[in-house]
């Protein structure tokens, strides 16, 4: 497949749709690579180097080729949300990503979402000791989970989200708030379920978390984790 790609886009470089579909088969390429059998770990970890340049180079290919179009951002601020720990700098690249799908979709809250997702996923990497940072940098995460919020006001990933913030911050209630916002607008989603048990037993209303258990073994008999 990849060799198919290249080959399109060597004939029809300026199509952002070919650039677009070989990043996203360079990214599937990383995972397998680094399980083959019959590489060392140096050779695995140059062929995984390799499927990441690649993956990135070709979702920036395709946001030159057609800047307008919001799919090349949105897969763009993917691929640098999947290398935050890992490449330096690639929680302001896709932050600014997402920003740019954003204004191409003004309405949409799932590229805000995103741009907060991977302000998240930055923070998880910080030492313990920068508290200064983190506070600032989940401020700022809040910042998009809100506006996300101010388009799409049941948007479930955002108060899920938010909900992440609040428990980092210590605000027990309203990160309980912010996951019963979540219920509301994603009913059948077993982990919120599981979630919000997990809090009301921990706190130690039973009768609430087991109302919420019960809720996520309702929606899938074989959840183990709601079971136990």
């Amino acid at each position: 497949a990849l060799a198919k790609f290249e080959r399109a886009v060597s004939i029809s470089p300026g199509v952002d749709l070919y650039w677009r579909e070989m990043a996203e088969a360079y990214l599937r390429n990383i995972d397998i690579v680094s399980k083959k059998k019959d590489l060392d770990q140096e050779q695995k970890r140059q062929a995984v180097q390799l499927s990441i340049n690649k993956a990135v180079n070709a979702a920036k290919t395709a946001t030159s080729a057609n800047p307008k179009n919001v799919s090349n951002w949105s897969l763009r601020g993917s691929i640098y949300q999947g290398l935050i720990g890992i490449v330096g700098e690639t929680k302001d690249w896709s932050v600014s990503a997402f920003k740019e799908a954003a204004k191409l979709e003004p309405k949409n809250p799932f590229y805000l979402t995103q741009a907060g997702i991977s302000i998240l996923k930055y923070v998880g990497t910080l030492d313990n000791t920068e508290t200064k940072k983190k506070d600032n940098l989940l401020a700022e995460a809040k910042e998009f989970f809100d506006r996300a919020l101010e388009l799409k006001s049941d948007y479930a990933p955002a108060h899920f989200q938010l909900a992440r913030i609040y428990l980092d911050q210590g605000r027990e209630d309203e990160m309980i708030n912010s996951l019963q916002e979540a219920k509301e607008a994603a009913p059948r989603d077993i982990g919120l379920a599981f979630q919000l048990g997990l809090i009301f037993y921990q706190k130690g209303e039973f009768e609430k978390a087991r109302v919420e258990l019960e809720r996520a073994v309702v929606l899938n008999p074989n959840y183990a984790n709601a079971l136990y």
